[in-house]
């Protein structure tokens, strides 16, 4: 029982992350109902938001016979108001919740969660809030999320790191970077800087070329640099004062999860030589930035 309800508990972690918005080719400068100036202070701020619940549970299962469970998050949320858009790709990254009305309502339904409830079904003999895990309980599980902002001129970093251990050898943990456009009013897409056709192709040659990606290319065998067929990542972040694009690569991914996330670096005057960069992309990166 132990082996299934883990399986089905990473299954459903990795769902959720599967479930993220693909990039899109559409216009990044498409207006949004909050692009004009008066719609966002001159100053981003942010306030921190977190909370936590602690369950008990008693079932009939002989290996886990009382159980632990905290749910916990602590998260960077922008003061100013966001483009519905946004905040539900934010949610979504977050949570998992893209159809709440606002942060509040996404956070008490995603703290007040318990999927054992449903996974035991009959072999839950009772399952109770408790103000705190007795020290005393070996079995304790945990989800926790955190969120951090990064400012990089009119661009903001969300960096949600989740992590979440359901039992088994070990826990499952993500990083998702989202990249936040004020002057636009939306988050950006890798497919709004670069043509990410066949971009995997291009990454096994950053890997197997630059130095700066080396410890990416200690962790993978050389047979698993496989030019086109290599994967590409939705996810990614931007260092516009290193002018690199960083794509995030979650465990298994690309490598055992031992190795952790990787991140594969990739310069812009570089990447120019194999990718045709957007329009947008010039204008974050400035001129000479590509060929």
């Amino acid at each position: 029982m132990k082996k299934i309800v883990y399986a089905i508990l990473v299954a459903a972690v990795l769902l959720s992350v599967g479930c993220r918005p693909k990039s899109e080719s559409t216009d990044p400068f498409a207006k949004s109902e909050l692009t004009d100036s008066a719609a966002k202070s001159e100053t981003f701020t942010y306030s921190v938001k977190k909370d936590s619940c602690y369950y008990l549970m008693k079932t009939t299962e002989e290996m886990w016979p009382v159980m632990g469970l905290e749910n916990k998050y602590s998260v960077q949320w922008p003061d100013e108001k966001l483009p519905r858009e946004v905040e539900r790709e934010l949610l979504k990254a977050i949570f998992g919740d893209s159809t709440s009305a606002s942060f509040d309502e996404a956070a008490a339904r995603w703290v007040k969660s318990n999927e054992y409830e449903t996974l035991f079904g009959d072999e839950l003999l009772e399952c109770s809030v408790v103000g705190k895990i007795p020290k005393n309980i070996d079995n304790l599980c945990y989800n926790y999320v955190d969120g951090t902002i990064r400012e990089d001129g009119n661009l903001v970093e969300f960096s949600v790191w989740l992590e979440a251990y359901m039992g088994g050898a070990h826990g499952v943990h993500y990083f998702l970077p989202l990249v936040y456009d004020r002057n636009v009013g939306r988050i950006i897409h890798l497919s709004d800087l670069v043509d990410t056709t066949n971009l995997g192709e291009v990454v096994s040659l950053a890997i197997e070329d630059l130095d700066v990606n080396s410890e990416v290319r200690e962790c993978l065998f050389d047979e698993e640099l496989l030019g086109d067929a290599f994967p590409g990542s939705d996810d990614f972040y931007i260092d516009s004062t290193r002018s690199t694009i960083v794509l995030i690569y979650q465990i298994y991914d690309i490598t055992p999860y031992a190795c952790g996330t990787q991140e594969v670096v990739l310069p812009i005057f570089w990447l120019s030589k194999h990718r045709k960069l957007t329009p947008y992309a010039k204008e974050i990166f400035g001129e000479g930035c590509s060929l």
